[in-house]
C-alpha cells in the first residue's frame, strides 16, 4: 500500500512533461502543441493506473467481483489464504482492499482482496431469530385454534 502512494505521488504534473518536452526538442521554433503534451500526460499517468491495478491477483480480482455483488453493511463470512475464517459486516471497496467490521470484536480493518480465498453471504445471527410478528402470529393461530 505505501509502494502504491508512492507511486502516485511521482505521478508528473502537465507542466512538468510539457517542460520536459520543450527541454529535448531545441531544435524546434514552435513549442509543442497542447494535444502532444496530453497525449503524453495521458499514457504516463495510465501506466501508473495500470500499475496500482495488477497489483491485485487474479484471484484477487475474482473476490473483488464477489463482494461488489454484495451491498456496504452484508454479513459475510470470509476464509482466508492460511484458512482462518472470519464473521462480519463488509464495508466500503477500494481498488486493492476493502474495509470489513468484524462481528466478534467490532474492529474495522482494512483487508487486501489477495489475502481471502472465498466469500459467502450469510445471514445474521439477530435475522436467524424469528420475528415478535410471527411470534404473534403463531400465538394468535394457537389461541384460534384451541377455543374451537
Amino acid at each position: 500500500m505505501k509502494e502504491q502512494k508512492s507511486a502516485w505521488a511521482a505521478l508528473p504534473s502537465f507542466r512538468e512533461v510539457r517542460e520536459a518536452i520543450e527541454a529535448e526538442s531545441p531544435n524546434q521554433t514552435h513549442k509543442p502543441n497542447f494535444l502532444k503534451c496530453l497525449v503524453l500526460y495521458t499514457l504516463v499517468s495510465g501506466a501508473y493506473v495500470f500499475h496500482a491495478l495488477s497489483a491485485v491477483n487474479r484471484s484477487g480480482r475474482r473476490i473483488a467481483r464477489q463482494l461488489a455483488a454484495f451491498l456496504p453493511g452484508a454479513y459475510l463470512h470470509l476464509v482466508f489464504k492460511d484458512k482462518s475464517d472470519c464473521y462480519g459486516y463488509l464495508g466500503p471497496l477500494s481498488a486493492t482492499s476493502f474495509a470489513f467490521k468484524e462481528a466478534t470484536t467490532n474492529s474495522i480493518s482494512q483487508i487486501p482482496y489477495n489475502d481471502i480465498e472465498s466469500v459467502a453471504g450469510s445471514v445474521a445471527p439477530s435475522a436467524k431469530m424469528p420475528s415478535l410478528l410471527s411470534w404473534l402470529l403463531l400465538m394468535t393461530a394457537t389461541a384460534v385454534a384451541a377455543r374451537s
